[in-house]
């Protein structure tokens, strides 16, 4: 049996454990997944933007963090 995460919640923190060892793109695919099933995760853009940005990708970065800025007005994001 393979277990798979189905909601958008579930896919972001798998995104976050991909970061933290390192793999970007698979990181990166798990937050598409996020912001797929739902448009609106200010976080998981957020946390896109991050991993992109990490991965040398700074204008896909920028795309994904203003995304999060329009899901999510109050966060920041790191582009100095």
């Amino acid at each position: 049996m393979r277990l798979v995460p189905a909601d958008a919640d579930a896919f972001n923190g798998l995104g976050i454990c991909w970061a933290a060892k390192g793999d970007l793109t698979k990181a990166i695919a798990a937050y598409d997944e996020a912001v797929r099933l739902d448009p609106n995760f200010a976080i998981a853009w957020f946390n896109r933007g991050l991993a992109l940005q990490a991965a040398g990708r700074g204008t896909d970065a920028d795309a994904s963090f203003q995304r999060a800025r329009q899901a999510g007005p109050r966060l920041t994001a790191p582009l100095d």
